[in-house]
């Protein structure tokens, strides 16, 4: 099914990032498709991912995702911040955007799984089958008894072994504006 797509976009978790490194790597080769990434990883460590994306999201990719996708071709003339856009050998470094602050104003994530797929082993596998939803263990994958909400974002400690921490000094953020509440 990837052959039927505009481009490819992946959320890293750090601890799937080698993964997506692979996996971006044969789309690249076998479908020459532009590749997006986001998530903590991609916020964190955007160099690490200059050598695989078209697109790195520096930060909460909620709005400008969406934006990026609707101006794809005019990237280097509309998008106007939140990104690293691969320009020839190089990167054009946008500015990062501000924290959202009304998380009420965002869509609830969709976990209906229409279009969602998952790397299983060496497969890609259509996570619309309840066979491969039971056969893949991840945190965003909804379970028969669970219910998943996003209540808010940012945390009031530092814990010296949390992302969190580093996101607070990339934002330069302190209190009520880096802690977030639905």
């Amino acid at each position: 099914r990837v052959n039927k797509c505009d481009m490819v976009a992946f959320s890293i978790l750090d601890q799937f990032f080698k993964r997506t490194l692979h996996l971006a790597g044969k789309i690249k080769k076998q479908y020459n498709l532009p590749i997006v990434v986001g998530g903590i990883h991609a916020i964190l460590y955007p160099d690490e991912c200059t050598s695989f994306a078209d697109a790195i999201c520096i930060g909460e990719g909620d709005i400008s995702f969406a934006g990026l996708l609707q101006n794809w071709d005019k990237r280097f003339e509309e998008i106007k911040s939140n990104f690293w856009l691969k320009k020839g050998k190089g990167f054009l470094k946008l500015p990062r955007d501000r924290l959202i602050q009304d998380l009420d104003s965002l869509p609830m994530p969709d976990f209906s799984y229409k279009n969602y797929y998952a790397l299983l082993g060496k497969d890609i596998v259509y996570m619309n089958n309840t066979e491969n939803r039971i056969r893949i263990e991840h945190h965003q994958i909804g379970h028969k008894n669970t219910i998943v909400y996003t209540c808010d974002r940012g945390c009031p400690n530092s814990c010296a072994y949390c992302y969190k921490r580093n996101l607070r000094k990339i934002y330069g953020c302190k209190g009520s504006e880096y802690v977030r509440v639905k």
